[in-house]
């Protein structure tokens, strides 16, 4: 672990109720500076100096959501579409490869009834509808030789039932 890390960023969101009854945009953003704060030994001799960016931690993160909701009958039905943005960010001390620096594009389509008991929801979702495939982490060569990469998951479809007994 780095002994002293400073770390200071910003965030904000901001919502919209658009004069369309039920359209809602939201938008959201982040911005972060985190560097370390002493010299640090990296354990293979290397000293990486008081300064540096710290990995993984990337300066701009953004996301925007367009929902929808309306009633159809005694049904309650939304949708929303949200799509997020992670900057890039170093993925060692030693900033030797960059991670991240990808976009997300999420789908939920929600049907509820809120005057049965439990209030069931039915979610239906699609995550990385774009099917991007986003680096998140690499981990050097050990032993074997061969490099290790983590990858954003593939598109995926979900659906959720859910109930609240509040």
């Amino acid at each position: 672990n780095v002994g002293k890390v400073r770390s200071q960023g910003i965030e904000t969101s901001a919502t919209w109720l658009t004069p369309l009854a039920g359209l809602s945009l939201n938008l959201a953003g982040a911005y972060t500076r985190a560097r370390t704060a002493a010299d640090y030994d990296d354990g293979s001799g290397a000293v990486v100096p008081a300064g540096s960016e710290v990995p993984a931690t990337p300066k701009v993160q953004a996301a925007g959501t367009a929902a929808y909701n309306t009633l159809f009958g005694p049904w309650v039905t939304g949708a929303a579409l949200t799509q997020t943005w992670t900057g890039p960010a170093y993925g060692n001390l030693r900033h030797e490869y960059e991670i991240f620096d990808y976009s997300l594009l999420n789908l939920n389509l929600t049907l509820c009834r809120p005057d049965w008991l439990g209030m069931p929801t039915l979610t239906l979702g699609v995550s990385n509808l774009t099917d991007e495939r986003a680096v998140l982490n690499y981990t050097a060569p050990a032993a074997t030789g061969v490099p290790s990469w983590s990858y954003s998951k593939p598109r995926t479809l979900s659906m959720t039932l859910s109930a609240d007994f509040n």
